[in-house]
């Protein structure tokens, strides 16, 4: 029998609290998140030719995959994880630089949250297939101890 919804999707709703240590949710988001922005200025800077795109991508794309190894509760989910953790950086990075792109020549970073946007437009893709790829699977916490 499959868990009730409420305490299948618990750990997505775990709140990180300004004094709490790090937990999977704050590290996993980092790991996606702090690359696709480096990488987005990078590749801004250095130009989108083939060898410097594969290597920002190579570059955003193995900090992704371990943020969404380590994003599910379930060691079962951590496949699926890494698939949507992938995703949601390589929408992530094109939206931030074409947003960047868009932005102009001005390399310096005006506002704090300017990336927040793009980052969130591009990832939505992701999301859905994480969402996809767990909806139906039950996560049992006595697997994660």
């Amino acid at each position: 029998m499959p868990p009730e919804p409420e305490s299948r999707w618990k750990y997505i709703t775990e709140h990180q609290g300004l004094r709490d240590p790090i937990n999977r949710h704050t590290l996993a988001i980092a790991l996606i998140v702090a690359p696709v922005i480096f990488g987005a200025l990078t590749l801004r800077v250095l130009g989108a030719d083939a060898l410097t795109l594969a290597w920002v991508s190579a570059a955003v794309a193995v900090p992704a995959a371990i943020g969404g190894w380590v994003h599910p509760p379930s060691r079962s989910l951590r496949p699926r994880g890494v698939v949507a953790g992938i995703t949601i950086a390589a929408g992530a990075l094109a939206a931030t630089y074409a947003y960047l792109t868009w932005r102009g020549d001005n390399y310096e970073v005006r506002f704090g949250l300017e990336f927040v946007l793009p980052i969130v437009i591009g990832g939505l893709p992701g999301v859905a297939l994480y969402y996809g790829l767990v909806r139906h699977t039950g996560t049992d916490d006595t697997k994660t101890k």
